[in-house]
């Protein structure tokens, strides 16, 4: 199974319920790998996932309804085939989403 996307995420301070809001969600994806995708350390969310399918769509909308605006953080994911970088950063109670090539991002940190 051939890695289409990966997406990597943090989030900080998050409620303790997130992580049980997020991981009925995990039922959607496909990845080439047991490991678990999501887990909250301290009030810190982390995500981490490779693979096939991932529910952006829901996990951005879950987070939307659920991340205090005093929270910070950011979601990146990656889509390998079309070689793009789509980040969502939280800043105030909402998402700023942007889209940049992977080349770009490349270059610019400096590989």
């Amino acid at each position: 199974m051939k890695t289409q996307l990966k997406v990597y995420a943090a989030f900080a301070p998050v409620p303790a319920s997130m992580e049980g809001v997020l991981a009925p969600l995990g039922a959607q994806a496909i990845t080439e790998n047991d490991d678990p995708w999501m887990w909250v350390e301290g009030d810190t969310l982390r995500i981490s996932f490779e693979g096939v399918y991932f529910p952006v769509e829901d996990v951005v909308e879950a987070l939307e309804a659920n991340l205090p605006p005093a929270c910070t953080g950011k979601l990146d994911v990656l889509l390998l085939d079309d070689w793009e970088l789509h980040r969502y950063v939280w800043q105030g109670g909402a998402f700023v989403v942007g889209k940049r090539s992977l080349n770009h991002v490349l270059s610019y940190s400096g590989l």
